[in-house]
């Protein structure tokens, strides 16, 4: 399950949790964006090393502006409350799960 991230959770949720938690920047109007989200919850369904969540670009301009986010869809995982890997546009769901193989490992 993806959650909707909002501002007063960040610190909580990002900086502090022992999961490698993935952001997915998004639109519901532009479907690319949906498409990402479906791939990273697939990807990672069955592992508990993560928690997934999706910020709509337009809705939470404050969330956009404190992750420096300036497309969509862009993801950001952190781990251990750091920024680990980012990346910004549409994926295949092979390299999804190459990108989070590739961050379970930094």
């Amino acid at each position: 399950m993806v959650d909707d991230l909002n501002i007063k959770d960040i610190n909580n949720i990002v900086f502090k949790s022992d999961k490698i938690v993935i952001i997915c920047f998004y639109s519901s109007i532009f479907k690319p964006s949906l498409t990402t989200i479906e791939y990273i919850s697939e990807a990672v369904k069955k592992d508990n090393q993560f928690d997934i969540y999706k910020v709509d670009y337009y809705k939470h301009k404050e969330i956009v502006k404190n992750f420096e986010v300036i497309t969509i869809p862009t993801i950001i995982f952190f781990k251990e409350g750091k920024e680990k890997y980012r990346t910004s546009g549409s994926f295949k769901e092979k390299q999804i799960k190459d990108i989070i193989g590739f961050v379970k490992v930094c």
